[in-house]
């Protein structure tokens, strides 16, 4: 109910949304990724022997689908996202592995 209003009010806003998948290929983010963030992905392989994470955070998915249309959107751009990240992180009593973000990216000149 809370993220339907929050979405409501976005929209009547200028936002559009943007839909990110869950799932996604790793080697595009491979060079972005070191240390923490790269132990913290769930990582497997496909039928087809491709590597896939579990999205563990937006920026990067956002960020590689705006890319190649960078040059004909207009700026700045007003969207925002939501859904489920999963990071593995050690459990703690009231946090889990997975968690819920609406959120829209910070504004910029740029994007």
């Amino acid at each position: 109910m809370l993220e339907a209003r929050l979405s409501a009010l976005l929209e009547e806003r200028g936002f559009a949304e943007v839909l990110l998948p869950i799932l996604d290929y790793f080697e595009p983010y491979r060079p972005l990724l070191t240390g923490r963030r790269l132990e913290q992905l769930y990582r497997f392989v496909d039928r087809d022997g491709q590597l896939l994470v579990l999205r563990g955070d937006f920026t990067p998915m956002l960020a590689r689908l705006l890319a190649p249309h960078l040059d004909e959107l207009e700026l700045p751009l007003r969207l925002y996202y939501r859904g489920d990240v999963v990071r593995h992180q050690p459990l703690r009593p009231g946090r889990m592995r997975n968690s819920s973000a609406a959120t829209r990216p910070k504004r910029t000149n740029r994007c």
